[in-house]
């Protein structure tokens, strides 16, 4: 299948996603896939930067009218709330990626606070997506946070769904563990790309928020039952949701319970993305400080 690894970045998070362009080619299994770009805010500088690193940048404009969103307040979102909302035109862009970058079997996207550290997470997306289904990972994993306050995670869902689709649909799906579309993969031909969009545009008719794009999908996906593979969280780690480990024989970062497994995709979620963080080292006594941004010379001690 023709694939395509798509991201998106405006100035602030130009760097990152340079990181994240680099840590894909620098495995060798990269050759022959095709990497896109949505330029929402970059200066041309730095838009011809990205140039000769990927196939294709493209400025994806706005994907929702907000002028035409039928709103029971009449209420539209000023030019101040649209650029400050820190990555929304990304997020409204990323139902229409097969029109943002036409000619592809297979579209694979990924956050730009992401980073991949095993090529084997994008075999998985492959493969899961082959067959028309979804392939996403859940923001649930046994080492996050959240899940040991089971109740406190199911009321914030809750009222999330509750602002953009009511009470009904929130009380039906607020149990269900929310599907973080930073990392996903979805064939062109799939018609999920255009009853996503429909949900993101009805859940910002009711209230602006980003999140509409994220619960948008997730609606649709199980209220409509559509067809999704479910990859485990080391394929889309949340910073900020779970501490990290190294593993000092293998150079790399893995899950901090065993059997210890390398994490695929680093998701620098949150505040997780230029701090210091203090984790344990595999195999030795003691703990590193260090970053968790992309080094492919990373040769950090305990």
């Amino acid at each position: 299948m023709k694939t395509i690894i798509c991201t998106a970045a405006n100035q602030p998070f130009a760097s990152l996603a340079l990181d994240l362009i680099r840590s894909i080619r620098d495995k060798p299994d990269s050759v022959g896939i095709d990497i896109g770009l949505l330029d929402t805010g970059l200066t041309e500088a730095v838009a011809n930067q990205f140039r000769r690193e990927v196939e294709h940048v493209v400025k994806p404009g706005w994907d929702v009218d907000f002028a035409k969103l039928k709103r029971t307040d009449n209420r539209r979102p000023n030019e101040k709330w649209l650029c400050d909302s820190q990555g929304l035109q990304a997020m409204t862009a990323r139902p229409s990626l097969p029109r943002h970058f036409p000619g592809y079997d297979l579209y694979i996207w990924i956050d730009a606070d992401c980073w991949l550290q095993e090529w084997k997470v994008i075999d998985l997306l492959s493969q899961g997506a082959r067959d028309g289904a979804l392939c996403i990972t859940a923001e649930l994993d046994r080492a996050y946070i959240q899940f040991y306050d089971q109740g406190k995670i199911s009321d914030w869902v809750n009222s999330i769904y509750e602002k953009f689709f009511g009470a009904d649909v929130a009380q039906r799906l607020r149990n269900f563990p929310v599907l973080n579309s930073g990392v996903f993969a979805l064939r062109g031909d799939s018609p999920l790309w255009a009853r996503w969009h429909q949900a993101m545009e009805e859940g910002l008719s009711q209230f602006y928020d980003f999140y509409a794009e994220q619960f948008g999908l997730n609606r649709v996906v199980y209220l409509e039952d559509f067809p999704r593979n479910i990859l485990p969280a080391t394929c889309n780690w949340l910073a900020n949701r779970a501490r990290i480990m190294f593993d000092a024989e293998t150079n790399t970062f893995v899950e901090p319970n065993l059997p210890y497994q390398p994490l695929g995709i680093i998701h620098l979620s949150g505040e997780s993305k230029n701090k210091e963080h203090r984790i344990g080292v595999l195999g030795g006594p003691g703990a590193l400080s260090t970053n968790l941004r992309y080094s492919p010379t990373r040769r950090d001690k305990a």
